[in-house]
C-alpha cells in the first residue's frame, strides 16, 4: 500500500438550524495556511443516541458526482460519536465507485476531542486521518 502523508490542521465548523438540523463543515488547512479545495459537509439530526442524515444525498458538492444508495448512521455515547457513511459515486463517465467513510470522535473533555477518520474507495484505503480537536469560539 502506497500513499502520501499530509500534515496540517482541521477546522470543523458546526451550526444548528432552527429545525434542529446539525450542519458540519470540515476544512483541511496546510502548514502554509492555505485551505484545501475539498470541504466535507454533513447534514445530520439526532434521534435518541443515533445520528442520522438529514435530507437526501443525491450529489457530491465537491465533485458534482451523482450519489446513489446513500446510508449514514452514527452512534452517540456519553463521550464518543462513531459515524459510518456508505454510498456509490457515479462518475461523469458512468463508472461507479463504492465509498465508505468512517469518523470517530472521542471527547476528552467538553473542550477537547480526538478524531480519527478513514475513506475507502472500492474497498481500498484512500485516506486515514487523526487529529486532536479543541473548541474555539
Amino acid at each position: 500500500m502506497g500513499g502520501i502523508t499530509q500534515r496540517g490542521k482541521m477546522i470543523i465548523e458546526v451550526e444548528t438550524t432552527p429545525e434542529g438540523t446539525i450542519i458540519q463543515r470540515n476544512f483541511f488547512v496546510r502548514p502554509d495556511g492555505t485551505k484545501s479545495d475539498y470541504v466535507g459537509i454533513a447534514q445530520m439530526r439526532i434521534e435518541g443516541n443515533r445520528l442520522l442524515w438529514a435530507g437526501e444525498a443525491v450529489e457530491d458538492p465537491n465533485t458534482a458526482e451523482e450519489i446513489r444508495n446513500h446510508s449514514f448512521e452514527g452512534i452517540i455515547t456519553d463521550d464518543q460519536i462513531y459515524i459510518v457513511e456508505l454510498y456509490e459515486a457515479v462518475g461523469k463517465d458512468r463508472t461507479i465507485e463504492r465509498r465508505r467513510n468512517t469518523t470517530h470522535y472521542y471527547f476528552l473533555s467538553d473542550k477537547e476531542a480526538v478524531m480519527t477518520g478513514s475513506v475507502y474507495v472500492n474497498d481500498e484505503l484512500l485516506v486515514f486521518a487523526s487529529t486532536r480537536l479543541r473548541r474555539v469560539r
